[in-house]
């Protein structure tokens, strides 16, 4: 039956309600009140939070992204802030911390027009207002698609490798005739630098062998694979095997995912099977996906 009780804090920090946005005395503080509320949200920042910094910037994909900072006897990271982007009648909201850096749904090429982006934190609601203005002028042409390589050396090195490689594609993937395309077009290239390559699929008696036989604290990647080297294409919402890599943590700390027309080459040691190496080429659609091939083969 929901109760109230009683707390005691053994912290000299500031103690915030984060659902009130304020900051409790110590008598709120030491009295929890369940009745009505199934959990209660306690914030315990360092120091006395104050108004936050924001900085905006274009990223390499065109999108605008929002790094929130707080300055409050040092550098104050964790805080949490909300951030509301708006342009006339249109509003969003992206959920961030300071310290952070949210993409926000602004793109240089698609998004002309006069945006204000607003900062809040989340502990008392102080908050910052900036403005970014984008011309008609600043919406060219279609912007070239392009494939950012994460770790050249990796990939040479990968060319290098004797091990079987697999080039898996996704059965959706297999029956577009253009992926397919460029699938065999990376089983040529490594065929000529010395590699055993062919095509596979990301299935069950293909490529994908079974669960992971042996149990770990970390729940993923949880598929166990054949051991070949392999490449994979796609995103985490496409390709099981790439989701189990984003979900295990193995992709780098500032990966998003690329946009439409973009690819990112991501090399890393396989995490299905030892002895054995990656090459995922995070790419939502077929020109970004047919830029990673050329990236990878002009090496």
């Amino acid at each position: 039956r929901p109760q109230t009780g009683t707390l005691r804090w053994n912290t000299t920090r500031p103690i915030y309600d984060v659902r009130l946005g304020r900051r409790l005395t110590r008598e709120e503080a030491a009295r929890v009140d369940l009745r009505k509320d199934a959990f209660q949200w306690f914030a315990l920042p360092p120091a006395e939070p104050v108004r936050p910094d924001l900085a905006v910037e274009k990223s390499a994909w065109g999108f605008y992204d929002a790094k929130p900072t707080m300055q409050s006897n040092g550098l104050m990271a964790g805080i949490p802030v909300q951030l509301t982007v708006r342009s006339g009648d249109e509003t969003a909201t992206v959920f961030t911390a300071t310290g952070s850096t949210a993409r926000l749904p602004i793109h240089a090429t698609q998004s002309p027009g006069d945006w204000t982006i607003t900062a809040t934190e989340l502990l008392t609601g102080l908050s910052i207002t900036t403005t970014l203005s984008i011309p008609e002028s600043a919406a060219p042409s279609p912007t070239p698609v392009d494939a950012k390589v994460r770790d050249a050396k990796g990939l040479e090195r990968f060319a290098q490798r004797k091990n079987t490689l697999r080039i898996a594609l996704t059965p959706d993937q297999e029956r577009d005739p253009k992926i397919a395309e460029q699938a065999r077009a990376l089983v040529a290239y490594y065929i000529k630098r010395g590699r055993n390559a062919a095509l596979t699929t990301v299935r069950p008696r293909a490529v994908v062998e079974s669960l992971q036989p042996l149990q770990s604290p970390h729940r993923y990647p949880q598929w166990k694979t054949v051991p070949v080297d392999l490449v994979l294409f796609g995103t985490a919402a496409t390709n099981v095997l790439l989701l189990d890599q984003a979900r295990g943590q193995i992709l780098p700390r500032d990966f998003t995912s690329p946009p439409a027309g973009h690819a990112d080459i991501v090399h890393t040691r396989s995490p299905f099977v030892g002895e054995c190496d990656a090459v995922n080429i995070f790419a939502s659609d077929l020109d970004g996906i047919a830029a990673a091939v050329r990236a990878i083969t002009a090496k």
